[in-house]
C-alpha cells in the first residue's frame, strides 16, 4: 500500500513538472510574439 502511495506521489510530481514546462513554453512563445 505504501509503495502504491509513493508511486502516486511520483506521478503527480511528473504532472506538475510537465504543466510547469508547458506554462513556461507558452510564456516564452507569448514574449517572442510581442517583439
Amino acid at each position: 500500500m505504501n509503495i502504491h502511495k509513493h508511486m502516486n506521489i511520483i506521478k503527480s510530481k511528473e504532472e506538475v513538472k510537465s504543466k510547469r514546462r508547458s506554462v513556461l513554453f507558452f510564456f516564452f512563445f507569448f514574449l517572442s510574439d510581442l517583439e
